[in-house]
């Protein structure tokens, strides 16, 4: 059986492949470089240009990290106004709060915010209906809220 005859590839197509196993796989650049047909020299200086390895970290962030990521940050955000500034928070570091509660919207479909906001509506309700069931369900809110930060 004899081979299919591709047409030679141009070196913005090589490029555009070696750039795509870059990024789909763990494969060195030599190895890149060997399957398309350039030098590992080539592949390196591409790599270099486009900030392939950037892209590559960037793209596998994932949004629970990312998420994970902006919880910590409002943490140490609210450790920084309760032990420096008595709890009362500069215009900076409430500026900071501000966009760390935006990123944590943004990554998470349904916040810790918005979870909190519902149970107090819901403890609100049940403390006036069921009063004895009350601290038994703030724990399991705890819980709840601990669970999803992690």
């Amino acid at each position: 059986m004899t081979s299919p005859n591709f047409a030679p590839m141009t070196n913005r197509e090589k490029k555009i492949l070696a750039q795509t196993l870059f990024m789909a796989g763990n494969l060195t650049r030599k190895a890149i470089a060997a399957m398309i047909g350039v030098t590992e020299k080539t592949v390196g200086s591409w790599a270099d240009e486009g900030n392939w390895e950037d892209i590559r970290k960037i793209s596998r962030v994932t949004r629970g990290e990312l998420l994970r990521e902006a919880y910590a940050q409002l943490a140490r955000i609210n450790r920084k106004i309760t032990a420096e500034m008595g709890g009362i928070p500069d215009k900076v570091m409430s500026d900071a709060k501000a966009q760390a509660l935006r990123e944590i919207e943004a990554f998470d479909e349904r916040s810790l915010q918005t979870y909190a906001d519902c149970f107090e509506d819901f403890s609100s309700w049940l403390m006036r209906v069921e009063p004895k069931h009350g601290p038994m369900f703030s724990q399991l809110l705890m819980r709840f809220l601990d669970f999803k930060m992690k």
